[in-house]
């Protein structure tokens, strides 16, 4: 399902075998959203100032990724371009992350598991996962 994709189309000419230009993304992502679109990177995660809590919140009721509210309008804007550029809420990807997440997120809310079993399960949305715990307080 993945492409391994240019993070900026832009820099192909120039930078296009450098490995830090380089991401995974959904094949139907890549190809019917992203295409030429050039995120700003402020969610490229092997940036070294990236910290997903600084940008992002993420909705447990609708599984999405939205902007930080305590951010600006400014950055707000530049955030949920990237979301939707990068498809962070692409529909199969949610409904994927909502199946995956739901049962780990219940069993740990009702005490069935530990949050440290639930972290050692854990093989994919760690984001969305440790967003989840943080807003309903399960910590």
């Amino acid at each position: 399902m993945g492409h391994l994709d240019h993070y900026d189309s832009g820099l192909k000419k120039k930078k296009g075998g450098e490995w830090n230009n380089f991401f995974v993304v959904h094949g139907d992502v890549n190809v019917k959203r992203k295409g030429q679109r050039k995120p700003y990177g402020l969610l490229k995660p092997d940036r070294p100032t990236y910290d997903p809590f600084y940008y992002l919140e993420y909705d447990y009721k609708t599984h999405n990724f939205v902007p930080n509210s305590e951010r600006d309008t400014s950055l707000q804007t530049k955030i949920l371009h990237d979301i939707n550029t990068l498809g962070l809420n692409y529909k199969p990807i949610i409904d994927y992350r909502r199946e995956y997440l739901t049962p780990i997120i219940d069993d740990v809310s009702l005490g069935i598991m530990t949050l440290t079993k639930a972290k050692e399960r854990l093989f994919k949305f760690y984001t969305a996962f440790e967003m989840s715990i943080q807003s309903l307080r399960l910590e």
